[in-house]
């Protein structure tokens, strides 16, 4: 029977300074954890091995296997020991890799799945148009495998997608919004626009029942298939002052900017000395400082993901959460 082998390639390099030696003398390597029946080999000596040799599986049998090789320095010192695994196959499909089939099908209804024959090619770029017409809005698991001319599957890939609704497939244009105070929404205001691809708001909001001082208000949009959009949080300090003997109401945005941010953020719009936390979302405090209105604060340092920038001024505390990219 012909012996089966396989190519293993290992760039391999060696460096033990604490000892003083820099030189590869020897290797050994076993299969599995079957070190009894190890393969010691003797190199001449080197400081650097490129090890390319083809090693007899011929006594393994068909399955998951794996190779573990170890090397040592002329001072009799071993490195840690290296792991692969591999697959050794049966004969009848060594040498094939030609693609003759494939089918799909969709979430786990097998019974129902798609086949197409192909023209016989080593290698498969896959663009075809799925039909989905069945399917009920939703989200869904797409699998395909392929086969090769000697009759083996390959494992399945699975991808998972969204179908929309047909309403959904229409230009969407923002129709009306809705904004409250504070997180009192039950008192909520809603108004409705003109229609449009886009909303530049200038409008006037009644502030009389609100406090002086510290308050947020929050917005969102919805379209025409009256889906609501994400909501949009601003803080702002509201302020009496009398001006020749009457009462003035002023409002003042206090704003968070570059959210997204790569390097900096800015908030501006209080008065005197803040000071600004970076909390991330395992609740450990990651950077604090005392800043003035607009004040840029690095964040180049932190590393990517969400953070909770919370901010301390005279009005009260004020809280984002922020992206780092």
């Amino acid at each position: 029977m012909k012996k089966r082998l396989i190519i293993l390639i290992l760039c391999i390099r060696l460096v033990v300074s604490m000892y003083g030696q820099k030189t590869i003398d020897k290797y050994e390597y076993w299969f599995d954890n079957d070190y009894k029946g190890k393969i010691t080999t003797t190199v001449s000596p080197v400081s650097s091995l490129h090890l390319t040799t083809s090693l007899s599986t011929f006594e393994l049998p068909v399955g998951l296997h794996k190779l573990q090789i170890r090397f040592k320095e002329s001072a009799d010192v071993w490195s840690s020991t290296s792991s692969q695994f591999f697959v050794k196959t049966p004969k009848s499909i060594v040498g094939q890799g030609i693609i003759s089939q494939y089918e799909y099908w969709f979430d786990n209804e097998f019974a129902t799945k798609v086949q197409q024959t192909l023209s016989l090619t080593s290698e498969l770029s896959f663009t075809s148009s799925i039909v989905t017409s069945t399917l009920p809005v939703g989200l869904h698991s797409f699998q395909i495998r392929f086969k090769e001319s000697s009759g083996v599957w390959s494992s399945t890939n699975t991808q998972f997608f969204f179908k929309k609704g047909k309403s959904n497939l229409l230009k969407n244009q923002i129709s009306k919004y809705e904004y409250w105070f504070d997180n009192d929404y039950t008192n909520k205001v809603n108004e409705d626009i003109t229609s449009g691809d886009s909303i530049t708001l200038v409008t006037a909001l009644n502030v009389r029942s609100l406090t002086d001082g510290l308050h947020s208000i929050q917005f969102r949009f919805a379209d025409n298939n009256g889906i609501w959009s994400s909501t949009d949080l601003e803080y702002f300090t509201k302020t009496t002052s009398i001006i020749s003997g009457t009462e003035e109401k002023s409002i003042g945005f206090i704003t968070l900017y570059l959210n997204p941010a790569t390097e900096f953020i800015f908030i501006n719009g209080f008065e005197g000395v803040g000071t600004i936390r970076l909390i991330d979302l395992n609740g450990k405090q990651v950077l604090s400082k005392h800043v003035f209105s607009n004040e840029s604060l690095s964040v180049t340092s932190l590393a990517k993901g969400i953070y909770v920038v919370k901010l301390s001024i005279t009005e009260g505390e004020l809280e984002w959460k922020v992206i780092k990219r």
